[in-house]
């Protein structure tokens, strides 16, 4: 087996005035499996971590960041995606932002293959659901940021 691709990915935990967090709904292309996820994707050589967040952000949701939020979590894992191995290190950047109705005008042809939906889920919904949410800890990970706002450093999350 080859070794694992490496990548690093940015995502935006946008949560509104009511403590819910917009997350999309993926279907992994090899396996099939359903998984919950934060808005992000891919940092490209050339970007900065806000770059690529405003650049994701926009593509997935349709919505402008003017800044970039506070980056809250960081977390490194390995998966599988479309028959490969991954080794990924991630950043999640907290925005308040006020609910809206994302667009998938922007959306990639690799993206709009793989994303069936998105939907604002509060801490209690996703601990209450049998779906799979990305990073494990999302729920109480993202009441503690409800409760007590970013950390003074980002806080590793896990897988």
């Amino acid at each position: 087996m080859s070794a694992p691709f490496e990548r690093h990915a940015v995502r935006a935990l946008l949560v509104d005035r009511g403590g819910a967090a917009l997350l999309m709904k993926y279907r992994e292309p090899a396996s099939g499996q359903l998984l919950w996820l934060a808005p992000g994707g891919g940092r490209k050589p050339d970007e900065t971590s806000q770059d690529c967040l405003r650049r994701e952000v926009l593509e997935e949701t349709g919505l402008e960041l003017a800044e970039p939020g506070a980056l809250v979590w960081t977390r490194r894992h390995e998966f599988g995606w479309n028959g490969r191995r991954v080794r990924q290190s991630e950043e999640f950047w907290l925005l308040r932002v006020a609910r809206f109705e994302p667009s998938w005008d922007r959306l990639t042809e690799s993206e709009r293959r793989i994303l069936l939906r998105h939907e604002w889920w509060t801490p209690d919904a996703i601990e209450r659901s049998s779906e799979l949410f990305i990073p494990r800890a999302l729920a109480p990970g993202l009441r503690a940021l409800l409760a007590g706002g970013p950390p003074p450093t980002p806080i590793d999350v896990g897988p």
